[in-house]
């Protein structure tokens, strides 16, 4: 899986901007599970950073892709995600 801050996807929620999402890895449907799942850095303002597992088609519905890892362009800073200095 990738870190924060080298993801293969950033999504912005459509109704808030501030709030965005690192998508750090792609799971493919199991027999356990018919959805994809994107393991994701999500952060916003109010709850700060959190990692989670979110359906990729919720994801899609209510967010917008704003940055690519195949468009070849850097990061741009303001989705890098600041980690306090004694994170693992």
């Amino acid at each position: 899986m990738r870190v924060i801050n080298e993801p293969l996807e950033i999504w912005v929620r459509r109704d808030d901007s501030e709030v965005f999402f690192q998508v750090r890895e792609k799971l493919s449907p199991t027999s356990d599970n018919p959805h994809e799942m994107w393991v994701v850095t999500a952060v916003s303002p109010d709850d700060g950073v959190l990692d989670e597992e979110a359906y990729a088609e919720t994801l899609e519905d209510g967010c917008v892709l704003v940055w690519s890892e195949s468009s070849g362009v850097p990061l741009p800073e303001w989705y890098r995600v600041e980690l306090p200095e004694d994170a693992p």
